[in-house]
């Protein structure tokens, strides 16, 4: 049963909806929820799993460092996460939570690294409505090694990155459901 259900959600137009409940299920003890049915839990642990098994084979494709914009809490361990560190607290929060992470307080316009260090550069939910997509690119293609990979999804239209990226001479860009940007560095 569930396996059918989750087949169909992912196909479905609320895909980033139904991944993102995913998730965040995990961390409902730590929020003082009570979840119950441990066969589902069991089932989205595997998928988590399974998950963070694929972005590290993305990841070890090329070498370099992942580098995650937001969603530091579904960051791998070891990845650099950029915050924009709205409020201190949080980011002190999530050096306490998350000690497995290197967390910068930086926005994805003006990443704080190097040039050509990272291999991926990947983003869940991020607010499209509030990041300048055409500095964004130009950061992304920055830090990004010949090669690397970007995998954006986010709250609103992409449109703009694509775009920005294209400008910027790349071929690769695949937008999905103008909510979800694929790309490889050329």
């Amino acid at each position: 049963m569930m396996g059918a259900l989750d087949k169909a959600m992912r196909r479905s137009p609320v895909a980033m909806e139904w991944q993102a409940a995913q998730d965040m299920l995990p961390l409902a003890p730590a929020l003082g929820l009570s979840v119950e049915m441990p066969g589902i839990l069991r089932y989205l642990g595997a998928t988590m799993s399974s998950l963070r098994a694929s972005q590290k084979g993305i990841a070890a494709a090329v070498p370099g460092v992942v580098i995650h914009v937001g969603g530091e809490l579904d960051a791998v361990s070891g990845e650099w996460v950029v915050n924009p560190g709205r409020m201190a607290r949080s980011l002190e929060m999530l050096r306490r939570v998350r000690p497995d992470l290197t967390i910068f307080e930086a926005k994805i316009e003006k990443m704080p690294f190097e040039s050509g260090v990272a291999s991926l550069v990947k983003g869940n939910r991020l607010p499209a409505g509030s990041i300048d997509w055409e500095a964004a690119a130009v950061e992304i293609d920055r830090v990004l090694v010949s090669g690397g990979k970007v995998d954006i999804s986010a709250m609103g239209s992409l449109a703009p990155l694509k775009e920005a990226l294209l400008k910027l001479g790349w071929q690769s860009v695949d937008l999905r459901f103008e909510a979800r940007l694929t790309a490889t560095k050329p």
